[in-house]
């Protein structure tokens, strides 16, 4: 292949000369101009463009992630809400509770209290009404003798 090339290179069809070094030249100086005026632009274009999708896409997660962690801090709270007014109305309904315990407590002492003055007082009237029965059967029994004796009694029986 060296030799085909060095004999092409000699018989003419190329020649090295200053058209060579001209066109040498001219390809560079496009090289530097083109990358200058299209390939460097494209380049910051797409690279431009890269940085935004991919730092949309990374804030999208991040915007996620901030919203998944606001919505679980969210809930969070909803929780220990929830579980406090649970909690305060457990404690009024055992407040209540107590309170109604507690009138209950002293209800039946007061009834137990007007029972027994009750039982006190008919015990005494129980115990009155024997003794002035007790006294009036005496008082009849006498009334009764004498009569049927048609005498009056001295004695007591």
């Amino acid at each position: 292949m060296l030799n085909s090339l060095l004999i092409v290179l000699a018989g003419g069809l190329l020649s090295v000369d200053f058209s060579l070094i001209i066109v040498i030249a001219i390809f560079i100086v496009l090289i530097y101009v083109l990358d200058a005026l299209i390939f460097q632009p494209v380049t910051k274009v797409l690279d431009e463009r890269e940085r935004l999708t991919t730092g949309s896409v990374g804030d999208a997660q991040k915007l996620a992630q901030d919203y998944d962690k606001e919505l679980s801090q969210y809930e969070e709270r909803i929780r220990s809400a929830r579980l406090e007014s649970y909690q305060m109305l457990e404690a009024r309904r055992k407040a209540a509770l107590d309170e109604r315990s507690k009138k209950l407590l002293e209800t039946k002492q007061e009834i137990s209290e007007k029972i027994d003055s009750s039982k006190k007082s008919l015990l005494e009237s129980t115990n009155q009404t024997k003794s002035r029965l007790e006294s009036d059967s005496l008082q009849m029994a006498q009334s009764i003798a004498s009569n049927l004796l048609k005498r009056p009694l001295g004695g007591s029986f």
